[in-house]
């Protein structure tokens, strides 16, 4: 597990009061995301050996399509 700078910290919470996704330190709150971010990666090394694909995200308002 990762640990946060007392920098990052304060990033993290700043943005999260502002309503917006931090640039850094997902990792260490985001929890359960390993299937979604393969998928992402199969994804993107689909796309690296020249073949296409379109995904489309879509849910509810607050589901947390952002993050």
């Amino acid at each position: 597990m990762s640990s946060l700078s007392s920098r990052d910290i304060e990033h993290v919470f700043e943005k999260l009061r502002g309503g917006v996704v931090p640039e850094r330190g997902l990792e260490v709150y985001a929890v359960g995301t390993e299937p979604q971010v393969g998928e992402i990666r199969r994804q993107l090394e689909f796309v690296a050996r020249g073949e296409g694909a379109v995904k489309f995200l879509r849910g509810g308002y607050g589901c947390g399509k952002t993050f």
